[in-house]
């Protein structure tokens, strides 16, 4: 059983903070673990922060996963948390759990069937309550040692509340996306991951997100990411935005 666990080695500074990108479409492309071995992995991360000045901020946020695996399938339960509060107001108020599990559908493992549970909430985004529940195929199309692609399709069901709504939404979504990793150098590699979630039945009621990572390798254990998030929303709750652009960059630490 190989196992490895990461710890955040420096808190996560923004080079830029319009808004908070954390929104309906959730990334879990990003957070799924690259592993070629079977086992139990496990990564969990605490941050908290405390400033007083001309008015108290405080911050904490938790982010925690497990990945377990085996030769023709696998589990993945992945949860977020993040509070940023202020003497009058919220920040940043937001939480979801996530759990998936994938089955092998070929012996080499390129085509996999996934089934996937959600809850989330985000205050500032609106949204009181989401609860999703879906499944859909993933296929790796190329299989090289130095370059990672994934693509998928799913179907989902979604149950939406939103603030100052009192009906909720009950929707059926696509959701199709892509996952490209490559090195663009001995120590450097490119991420980027993209989803498109429609309507089931009106294709211009849909959800963008795009993320873009350059990560640097200064050794086996030290490491440096950059990252731009983009997300549009053609249909987001009032007063929310249909674009949110954020870049963020941090160091980490690995043993």
């Amino acid at each position: 059983m190989g196992k490895k666990i990461s710890v955040l080695f420096l808190f996560i500074s923004l080079l830029f903070y319009q808004f908070e990108v954390f929104s309906q479409v959730v990334d879990i492309e990003s957070q799924r673990f690259s592993k070629n071995e079977k086992g139990v992995f496990g990564k969990f991360e605490l941050n908290g922060s405390y400033t007083q000045n001309t008015q108290t901020i405080w911050q904490l946020s938790n982010q925690s996963k497990i990945l377990i695996e085996n030769k023709t399938n696998n589990f993945l339960i992945f949860g977020d948390f993040g509070l940023l509060k202020g003497e009058n107001e919220d920040l940043i108020n937001r939480g979801f759990g996530h759990l998936r599990f994938n089955q092998n559908l070929v012996k080499n493992a390129r085509l996999k069937w996934e089934v996937f549970q959600q809850t989330q909430y985000n205050r500032i985004q609106k949204i009181k309550l989401r609860n999703l529940t879906g499944t859909g195929l993933r296929l790796k199309p190329l299989k090289t040692d130095s370059i990672d692609f994934y693509i998928g399709l799913s179907i989902m069901y979604e149950y939406e509340e939103i603030q100052e709504q009192t009906t909720p939404n009950r929707d059926a979504r696509f959701s199709s996306y892509y996952s490209l990793d490559f090195p663009i150098g001995k120590s450097v590699t490119l991420n980027n991951i993209f989803y498109y979630q429609p309507l089931a039945n009106q294709f211009l009621d849909f959800r963008i997100s795009n993320q873009t990572a350059l990560k640097i390798a200064f050794n086996k254990n030290l490491g440096f990411k950059l990252t731009f998030n983009y997300l549009e929303d053609s249909n987001p709750p009032i007063g929310i935005p249909n674009r949110i652009i954020t870049v963020e960059n941090g160091f980490s630490f690995s043993f």
